[in-house]
């Protein structure tokens, strides 16, 4: 390597200093490869040759024994002179051997920290996203106080107002939570792209069933819409330990999920993503982590001023994709979940757990527009 730390690329003429004279090594191929030996010692040898000739030339002409002592003592001369070069040939290859091990540490080392490089990004990114999650925990939490409070002074008590300014501050740090975890994958419309896989139970799995797993393909709404609903899902259901299909009614199929991490603390809603059929919403009040599909519009029963509430509507996420083949995927699934059996005929809870349908994954992935 270089003295100033530049690394040399393949045809690289390298000019360095060795005993007084230069020497020129082309190094071709990778990094710090090389390309034989650099012929060092050129000089020496052509004078060493010079000499031996004059000395030969000078016993020539004094002849006798004045030949014999010249020739002896050319002979003596072109001993040194060889023992020399080898000596200065050994020395120069040493140096450049040392300078080739050192080239290949230092690119070793460049290699070594470029390959890192990736994995250090993405466990900086794990770690910033791990941090939102905490800034949203924590201002979920203390929303969650907030319109728990509101509810218990019946929406008009003076001591507990509507905490519109906390929730929009939670919006914002659940939006963020999101796209600094996934925020590569969104689309152009900052919606996601959510894969789950289900394994149906051995009695669905009977002769004409189809196989033993399905998946469910859903987009998520707009980020800016639903940020607060959207993170909730995925926080629970992305790392789920388990999580099943165990409720076949008229108007929804619903699910749990474990561990419960958290649910919503407001029932977030937009006008603009009702509960229309094959939208995904959380059930309860307040909601969540539990979710349904709704197989039927429920705009109505699950929309502002449902469930007993004057104002308040399911929070929702998402819907079922419903074009293409991931669309015909997922309506051939939801058709055989329908065929679920045990569910009672009022509610339509599965009682039997070995009926139920369970999540095998659930993740997010890249979306192509389809």
């Amino acid at each position: 390597m270089p003295s100033d730390g530049s690394r040399l690329g393949a045809g690289t003429l390298r000019v360095s200093s060795f005993g007084g004279a230069e020497r020129v090594a082309l190094f071709s191929g990778p990094r710090g490869s090389r390309r034989g030996a650099p012929r060092v010692g050129t000089l020496g040898a052509l004078v060493g040759a010079g000499t031996l000739l004059l000395l030969l030339a000078l016993a020539t002409k004094m002849g006798g024994d004045g030949s014999r002592q010249a020739i002896d003592g050319a002979g003596q001369s072109s001993r040194a002179i060889h023992t020399h070069l080898v000596e200065h040939r050994q020395e120069s290859m040493a140096k450049v051997d040392s300078d080739y091990e050192q080239s290949n540490s230092t690119d070793a080392a460049i290699y070594d920290s470029e390959s890192f490089n990736s994995a250090d990004e993405e466990k900086d990114k794990v770690l910033d996203a791990d941090a939102y999650d905490v800034t949203a925990a924590e201002l979920a939490d203390e929303v969650k106080a907030l319109v728990v409070a509101w509810r218990k002074g019946g929406g008009s008590a003076p001591d507990a107002p509507w905490p519109g300014g906390k929730i929009e501050e939670l919006r914002r740090a659940c939006r963020d939570a999101v796209k600094s975890r996934y925020g590569d994958l969104l689309d152009a419309q900052e919606r996601l792209l959510i894969e789950m896989e289900l394994e149906f139970p051995p009695s669905m799995r009977a002769e004409g069933h189809g196989s033993e797993t399905a998946k469910l393909w859903i987009r998520s709404a707009p980020l800016s819409w639903l940020p607060h609903g959207i993170w909730i899902f995925l926080h629970n259901a992305v790392d789920a330990r388990e999580g099943f299909f165990h409720r076949r009614a008229k108007h929804v199929l619903q699910a749990f999920l474990r561990p419960e991490k958290r649910g919503l603390s407001f029932q977030e809603y937009d006008s603009r993503f009702p509960h229309e059929a094959n939208t995904l919403g959380f059930a309860g009040r307040p909601g969540g982590p539990a979710f349904y599909i709704s197989i039927k519009n429920n705009t109505r029963d699950h929309g502002p001023g449902s469930q007993g509430s004057a104002t308040e509507a399911d929070g929702i996420f998402g819907k079922l994709v419903e074009s293409g083949a991931r669309g015909a995927t997922t309506a051939a699934t939801v058709e055989r979940m329908k065929e679920q059996p045990g569910g009672s005929p009022d509610l339509g809870f599965v009682k039997e757990s070995e009926n139920w349908i369970r999540i095998k994954s659930t993740r997010v992935v890249y979306s192509d527009g389809h």
